[in-house]
C-alpha cells in the first residue's frame, strides 16, 4: 500500500527534483486527500511530528493532533475548506513517545484549475514553535514582574502544574500559583509579603518541630535541597497535607541569589495507595489477618535483631482447631 501511495503523489506533479527540495527544507510539509489521509511529508515533518515516512503514509494526519486541541481543529478546518479559504492556527501535537511539540499549520486546498473550486486534496505548511511558544510564556510573566525577577519567573513557568512559590532573599514570600494558594489556604493577596514560616508552614511528622531553616540553608549555601520524607504541610485551616518538594535558589542577570523557589505536591493519596498495596499484600483478604509473608518477614527481622544483640527468640504457635 505504501508505494501506492507514494505513486499517487508523483502522479500529482512532484517529481524527484521537487523532493529533494521539500526535504531540504526546514517547514514540514504534510500533503492530504480530501478524506485527511497522509499521501505525502517531508523529511522536515517527520522531525516535527516523530513520525517515520511508514508511520505517516496512509495515515489520519489529525490523529497525530492532541486531543484537548482535535476538535477545535478538525471545526476550523471544516470552515476553511467549505469557505475555499486557506487554513491556518496552532496546535499541539503528540509525538509516538508522548512529548509534545507545538505547531503552526498553514493549509491550504488543492485544486486542478482556479475556476474549479472541487478540492482535490490539502497542503499543509507545518512549523514547530516550541521554543516561540516557551518564549512567549516568558515575556508574558517578564510584562508583570521585575526585571530580577525573570529567572523566578522562568522556574515558576517550567513548573505549572505543581505548587509553586517563591521568596526574596529576606525569606518573605514573593509568589504563590493557584495550586499552592489551595494547599496553603493562603492567597496570593494575603500571602505575598508575609514571612515564609506563615504561610509554608512545615512540620516533622514524627516530632512535629517545625522545619524552617531548610530555605534558609538553600539560599545561604546557593543549592538546590529537598524536605525529609515525613513532612506535612499545615494548611491555614489547620489540615495537615504529606508533602514533597524541591528548593532551588533563584538568580539575576549578576548570578547574584535573590531568593528562592519551592516546588511542592500532595502526595497523601500515592501513599495511601502504597500502604494500601502493602497491606493488600501482607494481609488475609478475607479475615484481615497477616499472612505468611508479613509472618517470614517479622520473623527475620527478629531473627537478625536477635543475632546482633546476641539473645534468642520465642515463637509460639497456636493451631486454630
Amino acid at each position: 500500500m505504501k508505494p501506492d501511495l507514494q505513486n499517487s503523489v508523483s502522479s500529482r506533479g512532484f517529481n524527484a527534483r521537487l523532493f529533494a527540495i521539500s526535504d531540504a527544507l526546514p517547514l514540514g510539509i504534510l500533503v492530504s486527500d480530501i478524506h485527511g489521509n497522509c499521501i505525502y511529508t517531508n523529511a522536515a515533518y517527520h522531525i516535527i511530528s516523530g513520525q517515520a515516512l511508514v508511520e505517516t503514509l496512509g495515515s489520519r494526519w489529525t490523529n497525530a493532533i492532541h486531543p484537548e486541541d482535535r476538535q477545535r481543529v478538525i471545526a476550523e478546518l471544516s470552515i476553511a475548506v467549505r469557505n475555499h479559504k486557506p487554513f491556518r492556527t496552532e496546535m499541539r501535537f503528540v509525538r509516538p513517545d508522548n512529548s509534545l511539540v507545538w505547531i503552526r499549520l498553514n493549509g491550504a486546498s488543492i485544486r486542478r484549475t482556479k475556476k474549479n473550486k472541487t478540492s482535490q486534496g490539502y497542503v499543509h505548511i507545518v512549523e514547530d514553535i516550541s521554543a516561540f511558544k516557551a518564549l512567549e510564556l516568558v515575556v508574558r510573566a517578564a510584562e508583570e514582574t521585575l526585571v530580577e525577577q525573570q529567572e523566578r519567573a522562568q522556574v515558576t513557568l517550567n513548573s505549572i502544574g505543581d505548587a509553586v512559590l517563591a521568596t526574596d532573599v529576606a525569606g518573605d514570600v514573593s509568589y504563590l500559583n493557584r495550586v499552592a494558594e489551595v494547599m496553603t489556604g493562603w492567597s496570593a493577596k494575603d500571602g505575598v509579603g508575609q514571612p515564609l514560616a506563615q504561610v509554608f508552614k512545615v512540620i516533622d511528622a514524627n516530632t512535629r518541630q517545625l522545619l524552617a531553616q531548610v530555605v534558609r540553608d538553600t539560599i545561604k549555601e546557593n543549592k538546590i535541597t529537598k524536605l525529609e520524607h515525613n513532612c506535612l504541610l499545615v494548611r491555614r485551616d489547620g489540615l495537615e497535607t504529606p508533602i514533597e518538594d524541591s528548593i532551588a535558589p533563584i538568580f539575576n542577570r549578576d548570578n547574584e541569589v535573590t531568593g528562592a523557589v519551592i516546588v511542592f505536591n500532595d502526595v497523601g493519596d500515592a501513599r495511601a495507595m502504597a500502604q494500601k498495596m502493602m497491606d493488600i499484600a501482607q494481609h488475609d483478604s478475607l479475615t484481615g489477618l497477616v499472612n505468611r509473608m508479613l509472618l517470614t518477614e517479622r520473623l527475620t527481622r527478629a531473627f537478625g535483631l536477635a543475632q546482633r544483640k546476641n539473645k534468642k527468640v520465642g515463637l509460639l504457635y497456636i493451631d486454630v482447631d
